[in-house]
């Protein structure tokens, strides 16, 4: 049975991939800053997941889920990389670089992309041992695209998407792969609530008319992290209905 660890797991795209992967028979580690959230997840999946909190800022917290993931399945084959501040609050905070305070670019990059170096620290050792492993991260259109504000989440993502690359550079030939997906404007509970007042704008910017539904993000993060894509490192894979592609004229 393959093990898989995700983050930011308790609601949104983190909890698609988590019931996807359950799916298709995978025992899944739920974790998410709300633990309550997370455990929520795991009851929903069943028997094959167990919830519990984990700040992927905190090295010390990573220790013990890897330890606590090993003790209840024996090890971990995937990491699945999703946390980000995306709270209402943080995105009203995070502005073009004159007006951005640097307690709240510390706070961004120490969760969106600090957290997903902790976590590739945390898996690959015990997945060079075992000489395989696949890790998937979440970056974002953002990382490849500017807006007019949001300067923290935008670095963060853009490193994420160097991050792939270095960590699949490294360790390929010891048998990891790690690659990313950038989602574009997906319907759920954050998206929602931080632009409330532009979601009809944000689903017109795609070329197919909508928003993508967190289970469309998943099933390529599935996709990707799975033996089904064997042949697939170091790549951020755009999953945006086709935001970037086009004028949009």
């Amino acid at each position: 049975m393959t093990v898989a660890l995700v983050t930011g797991a308790g609601t949104g795209i983190g909890a698609s991939v988590a019931k996807k992967l359950a799916a298709e028979g995978a025992a899944v580690v739920v974790t998410d800053i709300d633990g309550d959230a997370a455990r929520a997840t795991a009851e929903a999946i069943g028997q094959a997941a167990m919830g519990f909190r984990l700040d992927v800022s905190n090295e010390a917290e990573w220790a013990i889920a890897v330890a606590e993931a090993e003790r209840s399945f024996g090890r971990i084959d995937m990491l699945i990389g999703n946390a980000a501040l995306t709270a209402q609050e943080v995105m009203a905070e995070d502005l073009g670089v004159l007006d951005l305070g640097m307690a709240e670019w510390d706070r961004v990059i120490g969760v969106n992309l600090r957290g997903n170096v902790l976590g590739c620290r945390a898996v690959l050792p015990a997945m060079l041992v075992a000489g395989s492993g696949s890790i998937t991260l979440t970056s974002s259109i953002l990382g490849a695209r500017a807006g007019r504000a949001r300067s923290a989440y935008s670095v963060s993502k853009a490193g994420i998407d160097a991050l792939v690359r270095s960590v699949a550079a490294t360790y390929g030939g010891q048998g990891i792969r790690c690659n990313a997906v950038a989602p574009g404007f997906i319907a759920t509970e954050a998206l929602r609530a931080t632009a409330s007042d532009r979601i009809g704008t944000l689903a017109q910017a795609s070329a197919l008319g909508r928003l993508a539904s967190p289970d469309e993000i998943a099933a390529v993060i599935a996709f990707i992290a799975s033996d089904a894509a064997s042949y697939l490192t170091g790549q951020t894979v755009t999953v945006d209905g086709g935001v970037v592609s086009q004028l949009g004229i």
